[in-house]
């Protein structure tokens, strides 16, 4: 059997439920169908965070080579991420300090919020926001603005009126853009802010643990131009 094979196989064995559709032109009428089998499986997900934890670990009982590594580095996964700066961000937050991180674990990415009707004129009748990090019991709200993404007046305005629901609805809303994580300086004042703003209290780093987090930064997120 052949990869294609194989990937096509999987794929289809974890095909979403039946109930989903898509439009299709009739002529001059679009209305919905039913998804084909092939079109389900491509929608669907190969596999979960939960299920590469269960097998790594099942590798690792076994004593495969490697599957120790493997449990440590999905510590560091988390699912709902839309880009590869939210991934290096949740590395970030998820990374001890020891190691470089901010060691701020317990968020959501991309959690989904209901809002209430009152809210909902000011996003265009959205029912829902999905904030980029979201930890809920202290009811804060970090955004990544990306200055390639994030310029455009529209999307700034958009943006805002996000902020200003989810500020509405009791959240505190920070706001990270490309280039705080690339100076030291801001990124680590903004770690302390949200450190503070979670509740927690912790030491200074260290001259190694600062050295660390510097060389993290610039592996994750380049440098200051």
């Amino acid at each position: 059997m052949g990869y294609e094979t194989a990937l096509d196989f999987w794929r289809a064995s974890r095909v979403a439920s039946e109930g989903q559709h898509v439009l299709e032109d009739a002529g001059r009428v679009f209305g919905p169908r039913a998804l084909e089998l092939h079109e389900r499986a491509a929608l669907a997900a190969l596999t979960s965070r939960a299920e590469l934890v269960g097998y790594a670990k099942s590798a690792r009982a076994v004593g495969v080579r490697g599957a120790g590594k493997a449990v440590r580095a999905l510590d560091l996964a988390t699912g709902g991420s839309a880009s590869p700066r939210e991934t290096d961000l949740a590395v970030f937050f998820l990374l001890s300090r020891r190691l470089g991180g901010a060691g701020l674990g317990g968020f959501a990415v991309n959690a989904s919020l209901e809002v209430s009707q009152r809210h909902r004129e000011a996003l265009e009748g959205q029912s829902e926001v999905k904030p980029d990090f979201l930890w809920a019991d202290a009811r804060l709200v970090v955004e990544y603005d990306s200055n390639a993404h994030h310029l455009t007046p529209k999307k700034k305005e958009s943006d805002e009126a996000r902020r200003r629901v989810l500020e509405a609805m009791g959240y505190t809303v920070m706001v990270a853009t490309n280039d705080l994580v690339k100076d030291g300086t801001k990124l680590d004042a903004f770690v302390d802010d949200l450190t503070c703003r979670l509740g927690l209290r912790r030491r200074s780093l260290t001259k190694w643990q600062q050295d660390s987090r510097d060389k993290l930064r610039e592996r994750l997120f380049g440098v200051q131009n």
